[in-house]
Order: C-alpha cells, then structure tokens, then sequence
C-alpha cells in the first residue's frame, strides 16, 4: 500500500484576494468587468439584510403574505398540505436565518471571523437560493389571482391591483436575487 502525504491546506487570502473571489459571474465577469464583480461583492451584506427585513415582514403584516399563498386547487393542481400561516411562518424564519447567515459569513474589513467564511456564506446563500424558487409559485399566483399581497393598513382601492409592470419587476428582482445568491455560493 502506498501512502501518500496529506493534503495542505490552502492557506488565509488576504482581504483583497476574498473581494476578488466574491464575485457574481465567477472568471469571465471578473476580467471582463471587474468594478461589477467588486459591486458584487460589496453588496452581499446588503442582500442580507434584504432577506432579515422579508423574512420579518412576514410576521409584521401576515394577513398579507398568507393572501399570497395559492389556494387549493389554485391553477387545477394545486394542493400543498398544511396551512398558509404555516407556510408564510417557516418562510419567513427561513429568510430570517439566511439573511443573517449571508450578513456574517460577508462583512466587510475581515470582520467575518474565520470559522464562518468558507461555509458560512455559500450555505446560506444555497438556502435563500433554494427558498427563493420554492417561493415562486406564490409570485406566480399574485400575477395570476391579482393578489396584491402586503399592503399598508389603509390601502385604497388603487393599491389592491398591481399592474402587469409591477408583476414584471418583481419576476426580475427575483432572477436578480438568484444570480447575486448563485455568486455567493460559487465564490
């Protein structure tokens, strides 16, 4: 039997070095627009942070959230089990705890302690990335059954429709937080 010597381990980055493996795009967006992939990077705390607040939004104004949720039967198919508080609850948390992890596997300054930042950042964002898609059918079903969603508690009748633009930005701030959280994982 032959035996061979252990595997190093890779050695500390320096700061400059994380900004620059933190990037959205991996290889081709760092050499073809490298102030995007610093952006990128500067910006995860932020995309925490979105997260914390989503996440708490859901117990602020859950009769709203829970408007959201499909109904069953809602296209012909749809039957998830349990209650739509359920879900609007286990969400929110979700977002809550991915959120925070996003924000502390990513501070700036190397305020990240160490232990956090190899596994930290990208599990977190692997978690927000696979709530993010398992949220959709309940964006999907606000354009579909013109439900507005949360709303301030003395909305007018012109904020209980969202028109079609609005719907539209929505799906695209969706694609927008999938590639920064598929950024955070790849790093």
């Amino acid at each position: 039997m032959i035996r061979r010597p252990p595997r190093s381990t890779p050695k500390p980055s320096s700061a400059a070095s994380d900004v620059y493996k933190r990037q959205v795009g991996g290889p081709a967006t760092r050499a073809l627009a490298p102030e995007l992939a610093a952006w990128s990077a500067r910006s995860w705390p932020l995309i925490g942070l979105t997260y914390i607040a989503a996440g708490a939004a859901h117990f602020a104004v859950h009769d709203g959230f829970t408007s959201m949720m499909p109904h069953k039967g809602a296209w012909g198919f749809w039957n998830l089990p349990g209650s739509a508080s359920f879900h609007v609850n286990w969400t929110g948390v979700a977002e809550i705890l991915g959120g925070f992890g996003v924000v502390l596997g990513s501070l700036p300054f190397g305020l990240t302690p160490d232990f956090c930042e190899s596994w930290l950042t990208p599990a977190s964002a692997a978690g927000l990335f696979l709530l993010t898609i398992v949220v959709t059918p309940a964006n999907t079903y606000m354009w579909t059954h013109n439900s507005p969603g949360p709303l301030p508690p003395n909305a007018d009748e012109s904020m209980q429709v969202l028109p079609w633009q609005g719907h539209l930005a929505r799906a695209a701030l969706q694609i927008f937080l999938l590639t920064m959280l598929h950024g955070l994982i790849v790093r």
